[in-house]
Order: C-alpha cells, then sequence, then structure tokens
C-alpha cells in the first residue's frame, strides 16, 4: 500500500520578502522605443562583436533564491570579474562593414603600331619640290618647277633633279630654293615634260606624302586621286585657325617638324633642301599614322555613301502629268 509522501515543512514568506523581490526582478515586459527597437534590429542583422568571456558575465546576473535558514536572498548577482572587465574595456572598435571606394582611374588606351611589311612600305612616296619666279602668258606673277625630289617610305632618294624652265624667270628665290641658273640651264636638268613622265610612273597607285602638294602637282601639271593624298598642310590636327578670319589654315612643314619630331630645318639663312623636307613630311605621317588613315577611311565611307544615295536618285523614274 503507497503512502503520501510527507510535504516539506518551507518556510514561510511574508509579502515584504515578495514586494522586494518583485522590484529587484528585472521587469521583461517592458515596452521598448523605437530606438532600442531599431538598434535591436541592427543588432541582429550584424554578426555579434562580443567574446565569450562577456556572455558568461552577462548570465551571473540571478534571481532572488531561498536561503537554508527560511529568509529570501533579494541581492543580485552582478558581480563582474576584473578580467573580463579589462578585456571588455581594451577590445577593438568594430570594423566598418563598408568597403573602402576604390578610385576609379581610367585605363590609358595603348595604340598597337603594328609594323609594316616590304610591300606596304613600297606603297609610299614622300615629295616635295622648289619654284622659281616666272611669268605667266598674261604677265601675272607665277611659280614654275625647277627641282622635284622624291623619296621611299625609308628616306632613301628615289628620283631628285632639276627641271628646265622655259618661261623667262624674274626670280630665281635662291634664298630659299637654293636654284640658280646654272642649275636651271645645266646638263643635269631635265625637261618638265620628261619629269612629268617620271614622276607620273612613281606616284601611279602610290600614296604620295608631302607637304602643300597642291601647289607640287599643279607646278608638275599631275593629278592624284584624293584618297591617296597625306598632305600635312591639310590634316585637321596639324592646322591652326585664323586670328582675322577663324577659319582653319596651314603651319609651315618648319614648325611643324619642330613641335611634332624635334626636327629642325630651314635654318635661317640657309636654302630649303627638298629632300630634307619629303623626309620631314614622312617622318609626321610614320608617327601619326593610324589615326591619320582612320580619318582618311571615313572620309572614304563618307563619300561612299554619298555616291549610293546618288545613284538611286539617278535611277528613280519621274512621271511628268
Amino acid at each position: 500500500m503507497c503512502r503520501p509522501q510527507a510535504t516539506p515543512n518551507l518556510p514561510s514568506i511574508t509579502s515584504d520578502q515578495l514586494t522586494a523581490a518583485s522590484a529587484s526582478k528585472p521587469n521583461k515586459k517592458t515596452r521598448r522605443s523605437p530606438k532600442a527597437n531599431s538598434k535591436q534590429t541592427r543588432s541582429r542583422r550584424r554578426p555579434s562583436t562580443i567574446s565569450k568571456s562577456d556572455e558568461s558575465t552577462d548570465s551571473s546576473c540571478t534571481l532572488p533564491t531561498v536561503s537554508s535558514n527560511g529568509s529570501l536572498d533579494c541581492s543580485l548577482d552582478t558581480s563582474m570579474d576584473s578580467s573580463s572587465s579589462s578585456h571588455h574595456h581594451n577590445s577593438p572598435p568594430r570594423k566598418s562593414r563598408r568597403c573602402p571606394r576604390k578610385s576609379k582611374q581610367a585605363t590609358p588606351k595603348q595604340v598597337q603600331i603594328t609594323e609594316l611589311t616590304p610591300q606596304e612600305k613600297s606603297r609610299y612616296i614622300a615629295l616635295d619640290a622648289e619654284m622659281v619666279g616666272i611669268l605667266d602668258t598674261r604677265g601675272r606673277p607665277s611659280s614654275a618647277l625647277a627641282r622635284i625630289s622624291l623619296v621611299d617610305w625609308n628616306g632613301e632618294s628615289i628620283f631628285d633633279s632639276y627641271v628646265k624652265v622655259t618661261q623667262p624667270i624674274v626670280d630665281y628665290r635662291t634664298f630659299v630654293s637654293g636654284i640658280t641658273s646654272e642649275h636651271i640651264l645645266g646638263e643635269n636638268a631635265l625637261p618638265i615634260l620628261e619629269v612629268r613622265r617620271i614622276v607620273g610612273e612613281l606616284i601611279h597607285d602610290k600614296i604620295v606624302i608631302g607637304h602643300g602638294l597642291k601647289n607640287d602637282f599643279k607646278a608638275l601639271g599631275l593629278t592624284h586621286p584624293w584618297y591617296l593624298i597625306r598632305d600635312s598642310a591639310k590634316y585637321l590636327p596639324f592646322m591652326k585657325t585664323c586670328p582675322t578670319t577663324g577659319e582653319w589654315i596651314a603651319k609651315k612643314l618648319k614648325t611643324l617638324a619642330l613641335d611634332k619630331l624635334g626636327m629642325i630645318i630651314q635654318c635661317e639663312g640657309e636654302a630649303h633642301d627638298p629632300m630634307e623636307d619629303a623626309v620631314a613630311a614622312l617622318e609626321l605621317y610614320k608617327k601619326h599614322r593610324v589615326k591619320w588613315e582612320r580619318v582618311v577611311e571615313w572620309k572614304m565611307e563618307r563619300t561612299r555613301g554619298i555616291e549610293s544615295e546618288m545613284l538611286l536618285v539617278s535611277n528613280c523614274s519621274f512621271e511628268v502629268y
């Protein structure tokens, strides 16, 4: 037969002791402010940086207990170890979660200039000419070809000759061209027709490089396709604006050679050397060949577009009412 267990004699707790215990016990139902809630939300999102020693310190707070003699112990155990306290205060500050913003720097554009093959180099010829002053059939001042020089891609001479002038010469321009009557009337001078034929054959289907080629072709009596001409006097990046009219005008070859190449030509008191001028124009083209060819290609595409539009218009039939 089972006997009921005797209930132990528990010490009686007075109402004053219960009131003191409830006052010392933290109220868990206390309503928190919105700021506290937001901080709690942020703390949930962020990883906690509190160490295990801090957690053990927080768990040291206990509830009131009943002592062996029947009295209620209302004191809270809030003691902390000195080691944990010093560790908490000496802990490093929290690191920001934001990644350092890297400054955006544009990488320099690298232009790859491929070396030309010997066959491609053979397509280029640099040309320069020197003139003397004459009078045309109407008696007006004009210029006549007196010397012509052609060089290849490597700056080697292809053709260099003085030209016989049949018109009356009024100014040899010796201080600029270095040409005298001995050069024009000498045995080494060739007739203009012979020079025209030789130069025409040399530059046929070739890219001609020079400075102010319009005047040179006019003196030679030759024409050349525009897409095969590389004139440093007409290349827009080499030109400047006129201070009075605002129009684009050509710079001197002497100025371009010094600014772009560091090359000194056409010194004061010395005559111009057409071989030297042709090489200077050639070197200018070599340095800017990639961008220059892009400009020419764009012009050619634009010309093809205009020609195709004109062809469509010419093929359209119009009915007359």
